[in-house]
């Protein structure tokens, strides 16, 4: 031991961080030893800590009327987010079918979940159904007996 006072919050704050990169994403960005901000820590902030005057007018938006909420495309986060992070994602999966990599993450769920979609409604897409990266999905018939249907976009 060194005797250093250590910060907390920045500390849990850090840790936090990389769990939610490695969770999600399978990706480890280290933001307790790298002092430099990166663009994901940034743009992660800001999904949780969105702008005050952002989430205030979202709020009066939906309570006016939905329909100029939806005409006028205004959206609750800060759409440099969205602009960041598809094409992170975009990278991270074609990194992924290059390599041959299968990870246990949220970003993996997804791509299973959109592997038996598209079984269950045979349209195959083959470059999103290769078993030899993303491993084999559930049969179809374990599946069939599900009433809820649903669609998964890549947005």
């Amino acid at each position: 031991m060194t005797g250093e006072d250590v910060e907390m919050k920045k500390t849990m704050g850090s840790l936090t961080m990389d769990v939610i990169a490695s969770c999600a994403f399978g990706t480890k960005i280290d933001t307790y030893n790298d002092h430099k901000t990166s663009e994901f820590i940034v743009n992660a902030k800001k999904v949780f800590h969105g702008s005050p005057w952002r989430i205030w007018l979202f709020g009066i938006l939906v309570n006016i009327s939905p329909k100029l909420l939806k005409w006028t495309g205004f959206q609750f986060m800060d759409p440099s987010v969205e602009k960041f992070f598809t094409p992170a994602i975009t990278a991270i999966l074609a990194k992924r079918k290059s390599e041959k990599v299968r990870q246990r993450d949220y970003l993996q769920l997804m791509i299973d979940a959109q592997n038996r979609m598209n079984i269950d409604n045979e349209e195959l897409d083959v470059d999103d159904l290769d078993e030899e990266i993303y491993g084999k999905t559930e049969s179809t018939d374990s599946m069939n007996n599900n009433q809820n249907k649903s669609n998964i976009s890549k947005s």
